[in-house]
């Protein structure tokens, strides 16, 4: 889907063929226990860099490709690598012990989370100030201080990877801060309704945005790059809420079917 929809016809490791192998791969490791996945994720983050780096110019052999799949960002070539597949394994592996801290202990993990997300940040930034391990795109202190948060998304540097899932557990944090107050704001609802059909909501928005970008584009009346994004994004989730709404009921119409994976 996400390859033909943004004019990148070959075939392409995205964020779902990432996402499928890391839930496969997860069927098996979900067996260790919360220590060793754990320790898996954090040698993942932290190690990354050093083989990213490594294989940088790796190229020609079957094993070369195994590893740019697994591990490095390739957009050249006949296999383009958007989202290499062991460099986010990490945060799955953080999301199922999070889920497992939930069903047994649901108001004990979800007060661990600020101190989470402030230790994460604070990581981001040590490692962003010190400039050389864990970035891809350094910071350069003469330059201006946004610059700061510009990090490498592809391959993720662990900068990169803590700051957003700082920013991740915060969001979650205040959401089960506000859960008894959400449910009376109705302009709030969409949360819910993203929030139960998230698989679906991902995939439509690829369709949406893919063609509504463009479009928007071509009207040229907007100055400022903030207004075309701004227009872009509110005119997208206008179209995605109510998709996923009706989806959301179709498929509970449907509760045996494949759609409950979806």
């Amino acid at each position: 889907i996400q390859p033909f929809l943004w004019n990148e016809p070959q075939p392409t490791v995205d964020t779902l063929s990432a996402l499928g192998c890391n839930i496969i791969l997860l069927v098996f490791l979900r067996r260790l226990n919360v220590y060793q996945i754990g320790t898996l994720a954090a040698v993942l983050t932290f190690v990354y860099p050093f083989i990213v780096t490594a294989i940088r110019e790796c190229s020609g052999t079957p094993l070369c490709l195994l590893f740019n799949v697994l591990f490095q960002y390739i957009h050249t070539g006949d296999l383009h690598v958007e989202f290499p597949i062991l460099a986010r394994l990490n945060l799955v592996l953080i999301g199922y012990l999070f889920g497992r801290m939930i069903r047994s202990h649901s108001e004990a993990a979800f007060k661990h989370l600020l101190r989470i997300g402030f230790l994460g940040l604070l990581g981001a930034a040590m490692l962003r100030i010190i400039g050389s391990y864990g970035n891809f795109t350094p910071y350069s202190p003469g330059t201006r201080f946004i610059t700061f948060f510009i990090e490498s998304k592809q391959p993720p540097s662990p900068v990169f990877v803590l700051f957003n899932f700082s920013i991740g557990v915060f969001a979650l944090y205040g959401l089960y801060a506000a859960r008894k107050v959400l449910p009376k704001i109705q302009l709030l609802r969409f949360l819910e309704i993203i929030g139960k059909t998230p698989l679906f909501f991902y995939v439509a928005h690829l369709i949406v945005y893919g063609m509504l970008v463009n479009r928007i584009a071509d009207f040229h009346f907007v100055s400022h790059t903030w207004e075309l994004a701004a227009m872009e994004f509110i005119g997208g989730m206008i179209i995605l809420v109510p998709l996923s709404y009706y989806y959301r009921h179709f498929r509970e119409s449907h509760p045996t079917s494949i759609l409950r994976y979806l």
